[in-house]
């Protein structure tokens, strides 16, 4: 899943925030909004930073939950498992009875999103190939890249600046 700059929607608590001034790396003063996007669904909204020590940080500002990694991508792919290990915790906090309201409507949340993941992953599995050709595919193909971080615009990002120096 290839990093990409991107324009996502805002919402009400970003926009309400004031612009941060352009600046060539995301630091942890000054981190740049943006949202951890799978098959075209936001899992979360938040922000991301470069430590000194060069580890990629995405922080969520939705839940207590962030990614790490030594490039971008890295850290987007970590945080995505660390969401899975998440959903999977809630529900078992679920089936045994032992879930706050705030985390049955978390749990809400991200099995509405992660769903929506599965339903565009079919979609587009299905439209790239006629049914036949689905059923005779070998498991050896690569999967297609979807798991990216989109900037929000005006975060900090140059506009000159391509992610891809970044990582």
């Amino acid at each position: 899943m290839a990093v990409r700059e991107g324009e996502i929607a805002s919402r009400e608590a970003m926009s309400s925030r004031s612009p941060m001034p352009e600046q060539e790396q995301p630091t942890q003063e000054h981190p740049w909004e943006g949202q951890v996007e799978d098959h075209d669904v936001v899992l979360s909204t938040g922000f991301r930073y470069i430590d000194p020590d060069g580890t990629h940080v995405i922080r969520s500002d939705e839940f207590d939950l962030m990614g790490l990694g030594p490039s971008l991508q890295e850290a987007v792919d970590d945080f995505e498992q660390n969401l899975y290990e998440y959903v999977f915790h809630l529900a078992m906090l679920v089936e045994e009875q032992q879930a706050t309201d705030r985390e049955l409507g978390v749990a809400n949340l991200l099995t509405q999103r992660l769903m929506q993941v599965v339903i565009n992953h079919h979609r587009e599995r299905t439209a790239e190939q006629p049914f036949w050709k689905l059923l005779l595919a070998s498991r050896r193909q690569p999967e297609r890249r979807t798991r990216e971080w989109a900037e929000k615009p005006g975060s900090g990002v140059p506009k000159n600046l391509s992610t891809a120096s970044l990582a």
